[in-house]
């Protein structure tokens, strides 16, 4: 299976549903948003409980650990999907195409993949990572609150919303207290917001890096692969 002869489905359709919307909760570390909307999911091949996913990324020289934690996350996914006994995952037109496909799905680790890489990077990066997305979560979370009252906020106070979900979602990742009285700001060790405005300010600067970010790899992407997820 090759991006180039396999026209991709869209996303949801048909027998394949259910793997795309395993794929749907496999993250991109940088950029907080799943790989299917993304449009890094390049082909689908299903035969009775085996699946085959061709992933891409904006790039040839995307950082290996980056890739790594992607494709180990989409193989995963896909292995929990009901009916799917066997998934490959392969990472395609990258510069270590060979040793990330193969490790993963032989269930090799990063480390033995890439041993100049320290032990623990994965684990230390992905941590840095949700931490920044689970600060730009929060600030969307609590964007309808009226700034007088954020102080003072607790989880209670959040709107019903796909963001308030979002954000508690990523709170109990990072095992933060997720309770209708826990504070609704803090940082992201939980501990309670002193300055709100400095605090909000640092938000906002980490949200728009995470939004330039995206454009930047959705226009490599497209630039690379033409037009991806109509």
């Amino acid at each position: 299976m090759r991006a180039a002869a396999l026209e991709q489905r869209r996303p949801g359709a048909g027998q394949d549903a259910d793997v795309y919307a395993a794929l749907s909760r496999v993250i991109d570390p940088e950029l907080d948003q799943d790989v299917v909307e993304l449009g890094f999911v390049a082909g689908v091949e299903r035969e009775g409980a085996r699946v085959s996913v061709e992933l891409r990324l904006p790039t040839y020289w995307c950082a290996p650990n980056f890739s790594w934690l992607m494709v180990s996350d989409a193989r995963e996914a896909l292995l929990r999907v009901p009916g799917v006994d066997e998934a490959e995952v392969t990472l395609i037109d990258h510069h270590a195409t060979t040793e990330i496909s193969a490790g993963v799905n032989a269930g090799r680790s990063f480390e033995q993949s890439f041993p100049d890489h320290a032990d623990g990077e994965l684990g230390e990066l992905r941590t840095l990572f949700r931490r920044k997305a689970f600060l730009v979560r929060q600030g969307r979370a609590v964007a309808s609150l009226e700034r007088e009252r954020l102080p003072g906020a607790t989880i209670s106070d959040l709107p019903e919303t796909p963001a308030t979900d979002a954000y508690l979602e990523v709170r109990g990742e990072l095992g933060l207290d997720c309770s209708p009285g826990a504070p609704a700001l803090s940082d992201a060790a939980g501990r309670p917001v002193r300055d709100v405005e400095d605090h909000l300010r640092r938000v906002r600067m980490i949200g728009v890096s995470l939004e330039g970010n995206s454009a930047m790899c959705r226009g490599l992407l497209q630039t690379r692969y033409g037009k991806v997820n109509d």
